[in-house]
């Protein structure tokens, strides 16, 4: 999502992202990927740097309890985010509580 975002063509008037990883590669290690075998990998679907073009306003929202990708991992999608941008921190959710409880907390900002 965030490169067809970031392409010219594109052009969304407003970004959400909910629960992003920075990279495919920082996930990969994260779960137990010898660090020098990382360092091989190609470096693909690297949301950090991607977001850094995107122009739009962008909403990130994370909850501080989702296991499957850490609220650290996000924030560096979020901090690498040009402005305008805005945070919604929530806490009580699983990573996919978006979609199966679909909770106001996420869906009414």
């Amino acid at each position: 999502m965030l490169w067809v975002a970031s392409s010219s063509r594109a052009a969304p008037d407003c970004i959400v992202v909910a629960s992003p990883f920075s990279s495919l590669r920082s996930m990969a290690q994260r779960e137990g990927m010898p660090k020098l075998l990382g360092a091989l990998m190609p470096v693909v679907w690297d949301n950090s740097e991607r977001i850094q073009r995107v122009r739009a306003p962008l909403l990130w929202i994370h909850s501080r309890d989702d296991h499957t990708i850490p609220i650290d991992e996000g924030r560096q999608v979020y901090d690498a985010a040009a402005h305008p941008k805005q945070a919604l921190i929530l806490a009580g959710l699983s990573h996919n509580s978006i979609y199966k409880e679909m909770p106001d907390s996420i869906w009414v900002p």
